[in-house]
C-alpha cells in the first residue's frame, strides 16, 4: 500500500516535471 502511494507521488512529481518542460 505505502509502495503504491509512493509510485503515485513519483508519477505526479514526473508529470509535471514533464508539464514544466513543455
Amino acid at each position: 500500500m505505502e509502495k503504491d502511494l509512493a509510485d503515485l507521488s513519483l508519477d505526479d512529481k514526473e508529470e509535471e516535471i514533464l508539464q514544466a518542460q513543455r
